[in-house]
């Protein structure tokens, strides 16, 4: 993959488009707990990175937009009057422009480049990054003054409609609220999130399995149905019940013989987890990081065998880092079905320990896993020149 940082971008720009341009940048994302469970009213643990996407926009004819991938070499071009569905990375810019126009916003025409250093498909939300790049630069393009958290839900909408990915508002809101050192705690009822300092002595390292997943697929929104089917049953013989986190093991056990073996199996998941994130928040707040790795090994133990989104290279590479005692937690980190695994590893021998359990992973699948060291970083913003 082609990667690109913010001044190869703005000379993309110039060479195919007249007039001045404006830079933007939006990051990727990581989630240390709390994975599946932004859909499921629980709570989470992401942070936005200091890889993305930056994008150049400038002014075009009336009516019309032209927007060039630098990573695809590939165009989309179109009206606003005529905006319909295409494929792959061309229905997240779509299903933005098609989002302010839905919600009443007048458009102006505008020429647009991209492209970052984020890798597609490993887990690190690029649809969230390419999503809101583009809504945070025609917000200020447009003089829109929409807030953050607008924002953040008029991209989550974006990807539910044209890329038709069910997803919860956690991506969007990390790419759009991130700040640097810190991870969030976020609330996915209420939206809002409380800051908690990284530790400097362990770093974040993302290891990637290089098997790539499509959350187009299905099995993203199929797991999301089966968590309404859940909830539902629950519901039944609990209307005290309004979520996943009002619900306990103890009441999935009285229903269990209401509902099919897999079902049950994603909801004890998803209550689990619900907690690991809430004690997780606790651990890292008090400084215990040991407490908390615990809560991401669980946590991919429940990924694996409960929710059923892991596949055999996640869990080798999960397996090897238990091996080594500066790892202190490790997990799978996305949809699932592939991507990447997310590791905290003591600062001081994350390298050379993320490239033992990476020569492994050559070893057994003869397939090379690439290692990303990764760190919170600042939300989307405008990037000032």
């Amino acid at each position: 993959m082609k990667t690109h940082k913010g001044q190869d971008i703005l000379k993309c720009y110039y060479d195919r488009f007249p007039g001045k341009a404006q830079l933007y940048f939006a990051p990727g994302r990581i989630n240390l707990l709390g994975e599946h469970i932004d859909y499921n009213a629980g709570y989470v643990m992401p942070a936005a990175i200091t890889q993305g996407f930056w994008f150049a926009i400038g002014e075009a004819e009336e009516n019309e937009f032209s927007v060039y991938s630098a990573t695809m070499d590939e165009y989309v071009h179109g009206d606003f009057s005529s905006i319909s569905k295409s494929k792959g990375w061309k229905n997240y810019i779509l299903g933005v422009i098609h989002q302010f126009i839905e919600k009443g916003h007048s458009l102006k025409g505008f020429h647009a480049v991209f492209g970052g250093d984020l890798p597609l498909g490993a887990g690190l939300s690029s649809s969230a990054a390419l999503e809101c790049g583009l809504a945070v630069a025609l917000n200020d393009f447009n003089s829109l003054q929409l807030s953050k958290k607008n924002i953040a839900f008029l991209c989550q909408k974006a990807e539910h409609t044209y890329p038709e990915v069910k997803c919860g508002i956690m991506d969007q809101y990390a790419s759009m609220f991130g700040e640097k050192n810190k991870i969030l705690f976020l609330d996915c009822i209420h939206i809002e999130s409380e800051k908690i300092e990284f530790p400097t002595t362990h770093s974040i390292v993302l290891i990637n399995s290089n098997v790539k997943h499509n959350l187009n697929d299905g099995g993203y929104n199929k797991r999301r149905m089966q968590a309404e089917e859940g909830l539902s049953i629950i519901q039944k013989k609990f209307p005290q019940v309004l979520n996943f986190r009002d619900a306990s093991d103890d009441q999935l056990n009285r229903v269990k013989n209401e509902m099919h073996h897999e079902i049950f199996q994603r909801c004890k998941y998803i209550i689990e987890e619900i907690d690991r994130a809430k004690k997780g928040a606790h651990y890292l707040k008090s400084g215990d990081i040991t407490a908390f790795g615990k809560c991401m090994y669980a946590s991919h133990e429940g990924l694996k065998n409960l929710y059923e989104v892991s596949c055999p290279e996640l869990d080798f590479l999960v397996n090897e880092s238990s091996k080594f005692m500066e790892v202190k937690g490790a997990r799978l980190m996305g949809g699932g079905f592939g991507g990447c695994t997310i590791n905290l590893i003591e600062s001081q021998h994350a390298a050379i320990v993320a490239e033992r359990i990476s020569n492994s992973y050559l070893e057994h699948f003869k397939m090379n896993a690439s290692v990303y060291m990764v760190s919170p970083g600042d939300g989307a913003h405008h990037i000032k020149g």
